[in-house]
């Protein structure tokens, strides 16, 4: 079978070989794929999964994350919504600006959940290896899985057919030796598309593209690389590892490596946490300082019993607070020992309130958030200097042990009394901010 780089968008093709025929199996383990990784990403997941069951909707502008006039965010855009610069983050206020014929809808996590354990049910079906790095994209290594489900090719057209017909929605699929040459292969296809990019091409296919494209590369790694006058992935690839690792520490010689195509990197079977995290858009912006104290400490409540849940401590706290004119900051500091106790992320979490407000300067807050990260396994740990620790545990083990029996309200710290005292007196009740469904597990 002679390739290159595959590619199609829309209704699903006919492969076949170069005699015009389906394609066979390889007659060797792994044929000319010595490794072959799938990335799978739905298209738009939110909003295609209420078009599915709101037909009527299709080719219209439809944004998923809160209603008309509401202060959330932009969860999800339909295409048609696209088109008029709408993006996942963007505020709802903003949205309704650029396309005020838009269909609002609210976030149903409960649905997309269901749909998201749907989704990796079909992959596992092709292989035992799948990494769901999302609710909605996932990682597939079918090496050596010709006899069992076919050619990779033909694994990524039936993992198409089946989630449109099965689920209604639509995948795009990346088809490479690596999982980040994958990925992009994935990103490129969108919409509705496969692009297969054979060994011995990734170099030529990422080449051309912008640094942008890799994942890694934020906007302060863009800016930098820019800087140096490096525009494109076959800039990047080329650069010296020495001059990449005086620059980006060992970030570098790994982006370098993996804009040539090179990636080893495994499929990990079962969810590795990275973060947990909340945040909140306020119904209106406010400099209450005790009002956003408490807010975060609800807000620090629901991270710390979800670390619980999955049994899990956190090293790093991150806080990221919005300002009223869209600005935003982040700030993170490391707590020793590790944690999953509310007290102790709000802490950390308040201190760093003060130097983000500081940085913003000093502006009305409209949205705050807090996230976990440096996570690891067991409980909090002690020290031998304090048995603040030990204290923490016993008392939140007790809160776990209530909630679990009465429900998620029934007991929550008395700071977050105030939301609904400020409620009461401001009218300022708020809304939460749409968050993704989590990875399903297994």
């Amino acid at each position: 079978m002679t390739l290159s780089v595959l590619a199609f968008r829309g209704p699903l093709p006919a492969l076949t070989d170069t005699d015009g025929q389906p394609p066979r199996a390889p007659a060797r383990p792994g044929g000319v794929w010595p490794r072959a990784i799938l990335h799978a990403d739905l298209d738009a997941f939110f909003a295609t999964a209420e078009i599915a069951r709101r037909p009527e909707l299709a080719g219209l502008p439809v944004i998923v994350g809160g209603r008309r006039g509401g202060r959330g965010v932009v969860s999800a855009a339909a295409y048609p919504a696209r088109v008029y610069g709408i993006r996942s983050g963007m505020s709802i206020a903003e949205a309704e600006r650029r396309c005020p014929h838009a269909v609002f809808l609210p976030v149903d996590g409960a649905h997309y959940g269901d749909l998201a354990r749907r989704f990796r049910a079909i992959l596992m079906t092709y292989s035992p290896l799948v990494q769901m790095t999302g609710p909605d994209e996932a990682a597939i290594d079918v090496t050596g899985m010709e006899r069992v489900s076919g050619p990779p090719e033909l694994i990524a057209l039936d993992i198409r057919r089946r989630v449109r017909e099965e689920l209604a929605l639509v995948v795009s699929i990346g088809l490479a030796t690596g999982r980040t040459t994958a990925k992009i292969a994935a990103k490129t296809a969108k919409p509705d598309g496969f692009r297969a990019v054979p060994p011995g091409k990734g170099a030529a296919f990422l080449a051309p593209l912008p640094v942008a494209a890799m994942p890694g590369i934020g906007p302060a790694t863009e800016r930098a690389l820019h800087a140096m006058g490096i525009k494109t992935l076959g800039a990047l690839a080329a650069l010296p590892d020495a001059q990449l690792r005086a620059r980006f520490g060992d970030l570098g010689p790994a982006l370098a490596r993996h804009a040539r195509g090179e990636d080893d990197m495994p499929i990990t079977v079962g969810h590795v946490m990275k973060s947990v995290g909340h945040e909140r858009t306020l119904r209106a912006d406010t400099r209450d300082r005790a009002f956003l104290r408490a807010t975060l400490a609800a807000l620090c409540d629901e991270t710390a019993t979800e670390l619980r849940r999955h049994g899990q401590t956190a090293r790093v706290v991150h806080l990221r607070v919005r300002a009223g004119d869209f600005r935003s900051v982040g700030m993170q500091t490391t707590i020793s020992p590790a944690t999953n106790a509310q007290q102790v992320l709000l802490d950390a979490a308040w201190a760093l309130y003060e130097p983000c407000i500081a940085r913003l300067g000093w502006p009305t807050v409209r949205l705050i958030g807090v996230r976990a990260a440096g996570l690891g396994g067991g409980g909090a740990q002690l020290t031998l200097l304090s048995d603040r620790p030990e204290r923490l545990c016993s008392i939140n083990a007790a809160v776990d042990a209530i909630r679990a029996r009465h429900g998620t309200q029934a007991i929550r710290p008395a700071l977050t009394l105030l939301t609904a005292e400020h409620t009461r007196n401001h009218a300022d009740a708020r809304e939460p901010t749409p968050q993704p469904p989590r990875a399903p597990h297994g």
